[in-house]
């Protein structure tokens, strides 16, 4: 039982290390907005995964993203990701 808790928390470890830019972008836009949808969740992660999105402005979605049709008519179909009060960072 132990083995299996050390393997899954290596393999958390790993991916969250693999994909430390993407999470930075997303809580760096969580602290801003406080809540986000998942075509904006999904536009950081992309963003964030490519060379150009060396710095966390060229991450972020436009605000006219969050002025579309479904947003406004509180209908949307998209899940919202909402700001944890506080962030825990692995140790290394």
């Amino acid at each position: 039982m132990s083995r299996l808790l050390s393997d899954a928390e290596a393999r958390a470890t790993a991916l969250l290390s693999s994909h430390r830019a993407a999470l930075d972008a997303v809580v760096a836009l969580l602290l801003e907005r406080e809540t986000i949808d998942g075509e904006e969740l999904s536009a950081v992660v992309a963003a964030s995964a490519t060379p150009a999105a060396a710095t966390p402005a060229a991450a972020a979605p436009t605000p006219a993203a969050s002025t579309t049709p479904a947003a406004t008519s509180g209908a949307s179909t998209t899940p919202t990701v909402a700001a944890a009060s506080s962030v825990a960072t692995p140790s290394p």
